[in-house]
């Protein structure tokens, strides 16, 4: 798809994010699932601080928590101890602040692109001439102007996740949370999807939580990395990524690309090998 066209070509869409809004604070949480004796922990006393418009990856071995922790930002989880706000608001629900694109899109297939993108808009009791305005707007920034009249199941994979995102963004959401979003494309695609996520943000400034256990995803899109330990998750390093922006596909070349890529990747095979260790010694011969 390439890089996308200036916003400030297009038709300025309503009610876009502002500058200072979007502060993610998790505080010391904790997530378990089931009770007593099949009480599991998932995420051990975590806490994150994103700023407003940063982007940042949640970077981890599966199964580390990374989704846990997304799903209970996006309020479809509730903490065991510690506290979720967005904007100095606790996090008890899922609410318009905060849009979610999953790793398979979940569009309406009896709804068209430009309806599943205008769905949100109308929702939230806009009219329909500006609720589709605000989809055609989106839909160009995606990049799919042209396919307005059709419906998902005659998209790619691709195509469909930029509707999931266009359908997020939408909303206007305070910040957009990503769960893998680009996991089951293609290679080729996968970079054209980043390249185009990349083109977005910087042009909205959304703040940005995206899950991914690709080491080189996490570096070309972060402002920030967190590194996750395997489960139960915990935060083992955060590395701040400096790479100069614009970002394109070659920068996976640049010595500080490498670097990072280089500590991460260490960082990530040592947890994977403690966890592994672990299951084994867990298993007693019968």
């Amino acid at each position: 798809m390439g890089r996308l066209r200036p916003i400030r070509d297009q038709v300025q869409a309503p009610h876009l994010p502002q500058a200072a809004r979007g502060h993610v604070q998790v505080d010391d949480l904790v997530i378990a699932f089931g009770q007593d004796k099949t009480r599991t922990l998932a995420v051990d006393h975590i806490s994150i601080d994103v700023a407003p418009g940063q982007f940042l990856c949640l970077l981890g071995p599966s199964g580390c928590g990374k989704s846990t922790v997304l799903n209970t930002i996006a309020g479809f989880l509730t903490p065991h101890s510690g506290k979720v706000s967005v904007d100095g608001v606790e996090v008890r629900k899922p609410g318009a602040d905060r849009g979610v694109v999953f790793q398979q899109p979940t569009l309406f297939p009896w709804k068209t692109v430009l309806e599943n993108i205008a769905y949100g808009p109308r929702v939230a009791g806009r009219r329909r001439e500006e609720a589709e305005r605000t989809a055609r707007h989106f839909m160009r920034m995606v990049g799919l102007n042209a396919f307005a009249g059709y419906y998902p199941q005659a998209l790619s994979g691709g195509m469909q996740q930029r509707v999931g995102i266009a359908r997020a963004l939408a909303n206007s959401p305070n910040v957009l949370l990503m769960d893998e979003p680009f996991g089951s494309l293609d290679a080729q695609t996968r970079t054209m999807m980043q390249e185009a996520l990349l083109g977005i943000w910087e042009e909205l400034r959304t703040t940005v939580l995206f899950v991914t256990h690709d080491i080189e995803e996490a570096i070309f899109l972060a402002d920030r990395v967190a590194i996750m330990s395997a489960g139960p998750g915990r935060i083992i390093d955060e590395i701040k990524v400096t790479l100069p922006r614009p970002r394109h596909s070659d920068v996976v070349y640049a010595p500080e690309f490498v670097r990072l890529k280089r500590h991460c990747a260490g960082l990530i095979r040592t947890e994977s090998l403690r966890a592994f260790q672990q299951q084994n010694a867990a298993v007693k011969p019968s």
